[in-house]
């Protein structure tokens, strides 16, 4: 995607990979690479305590475009997540959690 095609949006899909996480719901905004994108990682129950979050984000291509891992404190059953999307080429995107 050209970088001044701003109109232009990235299709997003999710998955979640641990044992413990339920679902990793996205924002129905339309987003480009100039955005940020907004998530909730939203576990099967409730939370309290430190712990580690591993991002993956593959794009249709099969290519990794970044893995990030950063703390979170839990307290309660849901995480936010934001990610840049500066980095995004292609359409279709995927992120893992």
């Amino acid at each position: 995607m050209p970088r001044n095609a701003p109109m232009a949006a990235l299709v997003i899909a999710a998955a979640c990979l641990a044992a413990s996480a339920q679902t990793l719901q996205i924002g129905p905004d339309i987003v480009t690479r100039d955005d940020a994108l907004k998530a909730t990682l939203k576990l099967p129950r409730p939370l309290t305590g430190a712990g580690e979050l591993k991002l993956t984000w593959t794009d249709s291509y099969g290519r990794t475009v970044a893995v990030q891992t950063r703390k979170v404190q839990l307290n309660g059953a849901e995480a936010p997540i934001t990610l840049p999307l500066a980095r995004a080429v292609a359409m279709q995107n995927f992120l893992a959690a």
